[in-house]
């Protein structure tokens, strides 16, 4: 009998052992849950205001040039809708990432890198925008956080 007692008391130790460790777990899970989702909140909120900024700046090209230089108005204008276009399926595609729904058809863009800048400083050439480059890469490389942030900074 006294066997049975001692027995009954190790297995209801260990089980509370457990709880408490399942319970850990569980917070430890649902901070670093947190942390992800606010990972994906900040880059959706820098892709976001990197386009919406963008447009920003090519709307006010167009409209400082709309008199003097009809020519880089429109091409302002073009640029506008071309990034309004590209941005609009951005959120939708996070949240399905999220959700972690399929979208047949519509394959996720890489984000662009430093390989991406070379179009973005021709393409403002092509604006009538005076624009030169330097670009150094460190030796020891750098990551694709790094390289998307360098191109959202040019």
């Amino acid at each position: 009998m006294l066997a049975a007692v001692v027995l009954g008391a190790v297995a209801g130790q260990a089980r509370r052992g457990n709880v408490r460790a399942l319970e850990a777990e569980r917070v430890r899970l649902r901070e670093r849950l947190a942390e992800e989702r606010l990972g994906t909140a900040r880059e959706l909120h820098d892709a976001l205001a990197h386009t919406v900024s963008a447009i920003s700046v090519q709307s006010g090209v167009a409209l400082d040039a709309f008199d003097g230089a009809p020519e880089q108005a429109r091409a302002a204008i073009a640029q506008v809708r071309t990034l309004a276009r590209r941005v609009l399926p951005e959120p939708r595609r996070t949240l399905a990432l999220l959700r972690d729904e399929d979208h047949p058809g519509q394959p996720l863009a890489p984000q662009p890198g430093l390989a991406k800048i070379g179009d973005l400083v021709e393409h403002a050439r092509r604006l009538g925008r005076h624009v030169g480059t330097e670009l150094v890469v460190p030796e020891s490389g750098m990551t694709a956080f790094i390289e998307l942030t360098t191109y959202r900074v040019v």
